[in-house]
């Protein structure tokens, strides 16, 4: 290869005395033996005086094998769970090739193997090659594996019909929310959900380094509450002191408005006496927290009137 050391000697001529040209690469340019140190093919002449046969000139060829060859492709990074061919290439004149270490490749003596790497970090690949000289060539290549983002859609909740509530997505540095059923956005972190029905929501997370991981949060839609109210008689005469009982269906609590002419205003079934035709709206809540209204008026009759002189 280019750059190695290699010795040349003369053999059984210890009588000359020799003389090495060109002195290119050489420690020395006499003696019976030299080191010769090229970087490219070289030959040499030896010129040898004195000897009992005579002056003698020999030649010796130093070549220099310019085909090793070694590439194991660019740097690259990919997120966990996804595989990287890696690109080995020797040249035209390959002949072997070997990667070190062997951990995570499909094979280790073939141009081109497959990684699949199932722990995130760093992993450098050495790869050596060998040309029909057998001489050596090597290359490293450096594969970064990302974890995955962790990403959260956020705990399961449940939602009153035509209620509201904020979804909050969060381990990544983009979001997209399927399906986007009455939701303010699909494409935040944070969107508002109107929906009226059970749906499950998933959330699609890409981090920094594109890697892409998904959660999925369940918003549970409870029943409609249908509150009912009823009045029995639902017109009264103020005037004989007639009352009236209101009765409230459909919930666990209520709360009654106004509280004017009412014998309560936080139990079912109040009895109204208002002086005046009135308008009584009810709120009920039910075990889940969701709350209904419904209205109920009073037809008050007889009110006495009395007349002033002029």
């Amino acid at each position: 290869n280019e750059g190695d050391t290699v010795e040349l000697s003369i053999i059984g001529a210890e009588d000359y005395t020799w003389t090495w040209s060109p002195t290119t690469g050489l420690s020395t340019d006499t003696g019976i033996s030299v080191i010769a140190t090229v970087t490219e093919t070289t030959t040499y002449t030896i010129t040898g005086v004195g000897g009992f046969c005579g002056d003698a000139t020999l030649q010796i060829t130093v070549q220099v094998d310019e085909n090793e060859f070694a590439s194991a492709g660019a740097d690259v990074e990919l997120c966990l769970g996804e595989t990287v061919v890696l690109p080995g290439d020797g040249g035209a004149f390959e002949n072997l090739y070997s990667w070190s270490p062997s951990t995570y490749l499909s094979c280790s003596d073939c141009p081109d193997p497959t990684a699949n790497i199932t722990e995130p970090g760093v992993y450098d690949y050495l790869l050596t090659t060998l040309d029909v000289y057998n001489c050596p060539a090597e290359d490293e290549v450096t594969v970064t594996v990302w974890a995955l983002p962790e990403v959260s859609a956020g705990q399961d909740v449940d939602l009153c019909p035509e209620g509201s509530i904020q979804l909050e997505a969060t381990g990544a540095e983009e979001y997209t929310w399927s399906p986007s059923t009455e939701l303010s956005c699909d494409d935040c972190p944070d969107p508002d959900c109107t929906v009226n029905e059970t749906t499950t929501y998933t959330v699609t997370g890409i981090d920094e380094h594109g890697c892409v991981n998904t959660d999925q949060v369940d918003v549970s839609v409870f029943s409609t509450l249908d509150i009912t109210v009823t009045a029995d008689p639902s017109t009264i005469d103020s005037y004989l002191g007639q009352t009236s009982q209101l009765e409230a269906t459909g919930a666990e609590t209520y709360t009654w408005t106004p509280s004017f002419g009412l014998s309560a205003t936080d139990i079912a079934n109040p009895i109204a006496s208002p002086t005046d035709t009135t308008s009584y709206i009810v709120t009920g809540v039910d075990e889940n927290g969701c709350t209904d209204i419904d209205t109920i008026t009073i037809n008050v009759i007889g009110e006495l009137e009395v007349g002033l002189p002029t």
